[in-house]
């Protein structure tokens, strides 16, 4: 006979060939599951073998009070595991570039079936292959290849596609092209507002009679503001947030214009437009304009405006011209570092996990990346700024210290940065300061006359 623990829990004793060793173990049906669906995979087996006799009676030989499960059960358990690890893989994936490659055959059975491969290479620079997609394909044209390939991608959730490798025929190419024209299209939520809030703005700026419907709608709305709205330079990110600070301010208006309006407004939203970026056709395949906005739109455009507001002052501190800022700049890079950093926590403790937080946490991340390169290192930073806040009567070297000491996790470094700073202060005075010129007679007089009438005259001041 052998013992059989009644709490499901207590683990059993077994003999360690191997190494010689009694060994707790705790053996249960989820355990013998994943170890069975392992083995399926890796030895390639169909998921019927554990309906047969002879697996069965070896199953009962090593352990009786196992009870082997029918292979829909194996099935179901090997479609969690799978997601499980898909999901996996797609996060190990989201921050590589990868290369692609494809190949489609037709069968001795005259079956069609395609096979999409992904190279990449991880932060310790080493190559790894994974096939993502083996399947069976209509037909080897290129329109059936490139929507294969579109429906793999959206799939992975793959975005940042360095190279696609296929043989040459006319169908890949065809299939690249189509595939191409999709890619190009591709927007987070983020950026489709963007892109949605930019046509309107388009829309009523592009004549007269459009620009006196929106006056209109403005009036009626009672909208108080003395300016209007303006149309980015989608290339430079604070145009961007002008272009959207001044749109919300006008959100009622786009909304009675798009009820007020028979047509117009609407249908010039469904027109197609050619796909252009920076002038140049990037497709020859043609596109719905993106809009009217929705509520979703001008709410990712008011998160995206508040997430902005503060790179955008801080940029405008900077870059005046009219008075002097060196004094400033340094605590203002200060500032814009913490708030890096709030961001980031906000990201992980506040924001849902929407689309748009996942936006904004990766441009948070990328900035905080840019940040480090530009001003990050002290030592690289240039001093003169350290210079100019010291020189500032209102902080002067204490303030740089505590900066310092709060920047520096060893207070040696931060004393070490400290002196670097005065003997640079030390040498900008030598350098200013100009030598006295040589005395002579005359001089040495006139000077004397002089320092003894401004002592007279303090004194009898006094």
């Amino acid at each position: 006979m052998s013992y059989v623990p009644k709490d499901k829990r207590q683990k059993l004793l077994s003999f360690d060939q191997e190494h010689g060793v009694l060994t707790s173990t705790m053996h249960g049906k989820e355990e013998w599951l994943k170890a069975c669906v392992e083995m399926v995979v890796m030895d390639e087996m169909p998921f019927s073998v554990v309906e047969g006799k002879g697996f069965r009676r070896f199953c009962n030989s090593l352990n009786p009070h196992f009870q082997v499960s029918s292979r829909r059960t194996l099935v179901r358990h090997f479609m969690v595991m799978y997601d499980a690890m898909k999901q996996k893989f797609k996060e190990e994936l989201a921050p590589h570039r990868v290369c692609l490659t494809t190949d489609t055959w037709t069968s001795v059975q005259n079956i069609n079936y395609m096979v999409i491969t992904t190279h990449f290479i991880d932060g310790d620079w080493n190559l790894h292959k994974r096939i993502l997609n083996f399947c069976v394909i209509s037909n080897h044209k290129g329109n059936s290849i490139g929507k294969l390939l579109e429906s793999c991608l959206l799939d992975w959730d793959m975005q940042k596609i360095l190279t696609i490798t296929a043989d040459n025929a006319y169908s890949n190419t065809k299939a690249i092209d189509y595939l191409k024209s999709k890619i190009g299209h591709w927007r987070n939520e983020v950026e489709k507002s963007i892109l949605c809030i930019r046509n309107a703005v388009k829309y009523v700026r592009s004549s007269l009679k459009r620009l006196k419907d929106f006056k209109s709608c403005v009036k009626k709305e009672q909208i108080e503001c003395k300016g209007l709205v303006v149309l980015d330079v989608p290339t430079r990110w604070n145009s961007t947030y002008m272009m959207l600070e001044a749109a919300l301010k006008f959100e009622k208006a786009f909304w009675r214009m798009r009820e007020d309006d028979e047509g117009p407004y609407v249908s010039w939203f469904g027109e197609d437009e050619p796909d252009l970026e920076d002038g140049v056709v990037m497709s020859h395949y043609p596109r719905k304009r993106e809009g009217p906005p929705t509520n979703e739109d001008w709410n990712n455009a008011r998160t995206f405006v508040n997430f902005l507001k503060v790179f955008y002052d801080d940029t405008l501190k900077i870059s005046v011209t009219l008075h002097p800022a060196s004094h400033t700049t340094f605590h203002d890079l200060i500032a814009m570092e913490e708030e890096i950093e709030d961001l980031l926590m906000e990201d992980e403790e506040i924001l849902s996990e929407t689309q748009t937080s996942k936006v904004l946490k990766d441009m948070t991340l990328n900035m905080k990346m840019k940040f480090k390169k530009y001003w990050g290192d002290l030592d690289k930073l240039n001093q003169i700024l350290m210079v100019a806040l010291v020189l500032d009567p209102r902080y002067k070297l204490g303030n740089l210290e505590f900066i310092l000491n709060s920047r520096f996790e060893n207070p040696e470094d931060a004393i070490k940065k400290k002196n670097e700073i005065k003997d640079i202060l030390k040498k900008l005075y030598e350098e200013y300061v100009m030598p006295p010129p040589p005395p002579t007679q005359s001089s040495s007089y006139c000077s004397s006359d002089t320092t003894t009438m401004n002592t007279s005259s303090s004194l009898s001041r006094g």
